[in-house]
């Protein structure tokens, strides 16, 4: 080991956007109470030492947020810490569940340390992520293309980490680097380096919990007298990543590994409760991205006044905190103080609860409207974004923003399911299916074209035959591209076959039915276990199940009750309507019914001639 030569200490907080608290909550603690503290332990310091002065590190979103809700004569007192560099910023706007991430909100999101850099004419080569512990491939060639060269992903101390060494490379797909630490079991790293540590560099990052806010000058003392204990003759400086990273990387040390691969994140659980949002998010992305690239399309060509970019810049950072890594408040700590630690799993004792812990649910329940409210904000920044030829216009634009063509694209229409849309060029009409959906055949790279509904006109026999039909005892859609085929009997669909490739994408079994799964208790232990790196209680609390009842792992499935067939216009559709158990709805809180719907449009080959 080389002679330890300088260790340079990082203070900041682990930022939970939510968990402790609502969100808005956690947003005014910060820019309230939490900057108050900060500014006293920084001006406390700053007629000491200049390597001892206090340094806080924030997440840029949260600092930018505080920046723009605090009184002028506090944001005037924060921005001088900014410029002599006692508050500061990394490369990141918070911890993200970054493998649900879009990729171009992601990299909206790397605009807020720009906005900073800007504005305070300071940069930073370093980021932090805390509590996931893992993250997708892109990170570090989206972190790169920042300016990123260092990052610290640090995991909560029982989630079972990724395998990876304690330093590496990071490798993104296109060969980007960034430098890498991983903590595994703890938030940042310990004060003092570990034995095993060959470089004469080291970062005591040191992390107090959930939105806890900065050490206090007592406390920040105590590391001080403990380091010079340890390491009498090496430099002690307080500051941030960046100054860590700068020193290390300068040195140009050749014995780190290099790491290709993706660090999946086995913590996200939240994303599997809101499918419905999380469906609406996944369809919003691509909807941002072609907005804005009309927008500056008509911008350019003068059809448009001005550019929406605070709209625009709106709807990415809203969709970005739908993917925040929090996803609602702390469960167990608001549902479950005053208890005795005990749950309700029963269907009936969830509605006793609710009824006895009013105030507790309605809180838990605010959470999550709050997580769904991002995606409403998202919505509503978008809807400013209006195509020039929508305002006042009933003319119908598709418009296609990729730099190929689009084959064979398909528009829905709200609210409509007859009529046709007539090329406003050629004068072909195309028919209007069921649900709306239209197809309109080809549409330009980066173009245009314009179309003209008249909900009067006859769509005509769009489709040589109907695309759903009775074929003894399964239900079939088919059109030129695929054949589907439901089994009467159970509803589980036994054929997917893609006749342009010749492939049969469905399993013996069949896929798509509907099943409820009820787990043991077995089941709980046995997850705990396998994925705990250490056992603490508010792992078992918040992963496992105290108090659950000792049942064993049951699995309901859905009976088939109804079978429709129907065709309308040029889509043909399956309707299925199943009933369950009353046992798996009455005492574990199954659906009380399942339907599910499958359409099949006619291929876009047949429209209507002028």
């Amino acid at each position: 080991m080389k002679a330890l030569e300088t260790i340079y200490i990082v203070f900041k907080t682990h930022v939970d956007l939510g968990f402790t608290d609502l969100a808005r909550n956690v947003v005014e603690q910060y820019s309230g109470r939490m900057m108050d503290e900060v500014l006293a332990a920084c001006e406390l310091t700053q007629s000491g030492d200049p390597d001892q002065l206090f340094v806080w590190t924030l997440p840029a979103w949260m600092l930018r947020t505080c920046l723009d809700s605090v009184p002028a004569d506090k944001k005037r007192r924060l921005e001088a810490l900014i410029r002599q560099g006692q508050l500061r910023w990394h490369g990141l706007p918070y911890t993200t569940h970054t493998e649900f991430c879009g990729t171009e909100e992601y990299v909206r999101g790397l605009y807020e340390s720009e906005r900073l850099r800007q504005r305070f004419g300071r940069e930073t080569v370093a980021a932090k992520m805390t509590d996931v512990p893992g993250h997708t491939w892109m990170l570090p060639t989206l972190l790169k293309g920042a300016g990123i060269e260092f990052l610290h992903l640090g995991v909560n101390a029982c989630s079972s980490p990724v395998d990876v060494p304690r330093l590496f490379y990071w490798e993104g797909p296109d060969g980007s680097r960034v430098l890498t630490y991983y903590s595994k079991g703890e938030y940042g790293t310990s004060l003092l380096p570990p034995g095993d540590w060959p470089y004469p560099v080291w970062m005591a990052l040191l992390q107090t919990n959930d939105n806890h806010g900065p050490q206090n000058g007592e406390a920040v003392q105590r590391l001080l007298d403990e380091v010079k204990a340890h390491y009498p003759d090496t430099k002690v400086k307080i500051g941030t990543m960046d100054d860590f990273a700068r020193d290390f990387l300068s040195r140009g040390f050749s014995d780190i590994p290099v790491v290709r691969k993706d660090l999946a994140d086995t913590w996200i659980h939240g994303v599997g409760t809101y499918p419905a949002e999380v469906s609406a998010v996944r369809r919003l992305r691509p909807e941002i991205a072609s907005r804005e690239s009309l927008a500056a399309l008509e911008r350019l060509q003068g059809t448009a006044e001005a550019y929406p970019a605070e709209p625009i810049r709106k709807a990415y950072e809203q969709t970005l905190l739908f993917g925040e890594h929090t996803w609602g408040i702390d469960v167990k700590s608001v549902l479950l103080p005053g208890r005795n630690s005990t749950r309700a799993f029963y269907k009936k004792d969830v509605e006793q609860d609710r009824r006895l812990f009013p105030a507790s649910y309605r809180k838990a329940e605010q959470s999550w409207s709050e997580q769904s409210g991002y995606l409403e904000a998202a919505a509503a920044a978008l809807s400013e974004v209006r195509p020039y030829a929508a305002q006042g216009s009933s003319v119908i634009g598709v418009y296609n923003p990729l730099g190929w063509t689009r084959r064979d694209a398909e528009i829905v229409l709200a609210g409509r399911a007859s009529g046709i849309l007539r090329d406003r060029s050629s004068g072909i009409a195309y028919p209007v299916g069921e649900d709306g959906t239209v197809r309109i055949g080809d549409v330009p790279a980066l173009g245009y074209r314009t179309f003209a509904y008249d909900e009067a006109a006859a769509a005509g026999d769009a489709a040589a035959a109907p695309i759903g039909r009775q074929s003894g005892d399964q239900a079939v859609l088919e059109n030129s591209w695929l054949r589907i085929t439901v089994d009467a009997g159970s509803g589980a669909v036994t054929s997917f076959y893609d006749k342009a490739c010749g492939k049969e994408w469905a399993s013996e079994r069949g896929f798509a039915a509907y099943e409820y799964d009820v787990y043991g208790k077995d089941d709980v232990n046995g997850f705990v276990k396998a994925y705990a790196y250490d056992l603490t209680d508010w792992y078992v609390n918040d992963f496992g199940k105290p108090g659950y009842p000792r049942i064993s792992h049951r699995q309901y499935g859905a009976t088939l009750e109804r079978i429709e067939i129907a065709n309308i216009g040029v889509s043909g559709s399956i309707r299925l309507s199943f009933g369950v158990p009353p046992e798996s709805c009455e005492t574990f809180g199954n659906a009380q019914a399942s339907r599910s719907k499958l359409r099949c449009t006619a291929t876009a080959g047949t429209p209507i001639s002028p």
